[in-house]
């Protein structure tokens, strides 16, 4: 059984991979459209440098 702290943590991880994949669909339907993508950042603009895009 999970105690409190243990499942704030579980919690926030499961936030930032969501937060991880909404994002990243941000990154994907801007490269389907054509533009370019300098970066890919998660949450509010710190650039994290996952992902840059070559065009």
């Amino acid at each position: 059984m999970l105690t409190i702290a243990g499942t704030v943590v579980v919690a926030l991880i499961l936030f930032g991979l969501t937060v991880a994949a909404h994002e990243f669909g941000h990154f994907w339907a801007a490269r389907k459209m054509g533009l370019v993508v300098e970066r890919f950042a998660i949450g509010f603009g710190r650039w994290a440098g996952l992902c840059s895009s070559p065009r």
